[in-house]
Order: C-alpha cells, then sequence, then structure tokens
C-alpha cells in the first residue's frame, strides 16, 4: 500500500558481519537443510537458506493452496539461495571447492554475494595475500 515500507523481518536471523554466498541453479526440490549440510564441513558456517516462491501465479498452480511458513511442503526453491560463514578463509575456501558440485539434481553455482560490500584486505592482510597466490598457483596448475 502506498506510503508503507516492508521490512523483510527475516534478514534479523543472519548474523550481523558475516561473510555471505550466492548459490544459484538449484533444483525446485532443494530445502534449507539440503544446501545447509552441502556447506557444514566449513568450521565457521553459520546458516543456509534458499529462497521460496511466493507468487500468487505460484499459488494457483499448486490450486490455490499456501504453504504453512518455510517448512509449508506447498512452496519450492525459485533456484538460488545464500550461505553465511563468519570467516573469509571459509568463503573462498567453499566457493573453490563446492563451485560445480551437485546439491540436490544440478551442479550449484557459487558467486560472493554482494549484500554488503566487504574487502577481504580488512580482514587480515596476510591471510589474504596467502589466499590470492594460492588460487594463482592452483590456476596456473590447471592451464598446465
Amino acid at each position: 500500500v502506498a506510503g508503507n515500507v516492508w521490512v523483510d523481518k527475516t534478514l534479523a536471523d543472519w548474523p550481523q558481519d558475516d561473510h555471505r554466498i550466492f548459490v544459484g541453479n538449484l533444483s525446485r526440490d532443494v530445502t534449507d537443510e539440503m544446501l545447509s549440510n552441502a556447506f557444514r564441513k566449513y568450521a565457521s558456517f553459520n546458516m543456509a537458506r534458499i529462497v521460496l516462491e511466493t507468487t500468487n501465479a505460484y499459488y494457483a498452480r499448486v490450486g490455490g493452496r499456501r504453504g504453512g511458513g518455510r517448512s509449508g511442503a506447498a512452496r519450492k526453491c525459485r533456484g538460488y539461495g545464500f550461505v553465511s560463514f563468519g570467516s573469509a578463509r571459509d568463503m573462498v575456501l567453499a566457493m573453490r571447492e563446492m563451485n560445480g558440485k551437485y546439491i540436490g539434481s544440478r551442479p550449484c553455482i557459487l558467486k560472493k554475494s554482494n549484500w554488503q560490500d566487504r574487502s577481504l584486505a580488512k580482514q587480515n592482510p596476510e591471510e589474504t595475500r596467502k589466499l590470492i597466490t594460492a588460487a594463482k598457483h592452483a590456476k596456473a596448475a590447471r592451464k598446465s
């Protein structure tokens, strides 16, 4: 309605100073639990959420049923989600190791989320240099 501002209350669920990855190309059957299980092996993993389809067109296709919240069976994944890490190192490691791995029935596509501009160099300059050097060496090794 005009003049009203919509606030996403689920934003309060996310850690305030996290490092987030966008996970794309997810199949419609992927759940929060499946996405969490795929990234849980990283020490600073915080949480993972898929984005659910909530359009009126979707509800019309499923006979007008509305799913009961996040656990509602009628709501399906829109094909993407987000994963939160406490450290930049785990985020970079996860992006390197998990990009192209299957979550559900499709290979995922990972990108650094741009929800908040953040520089890895501000976290720990020495660690950032090591990560960049390791990435360059890995890229060079793949080419040869």
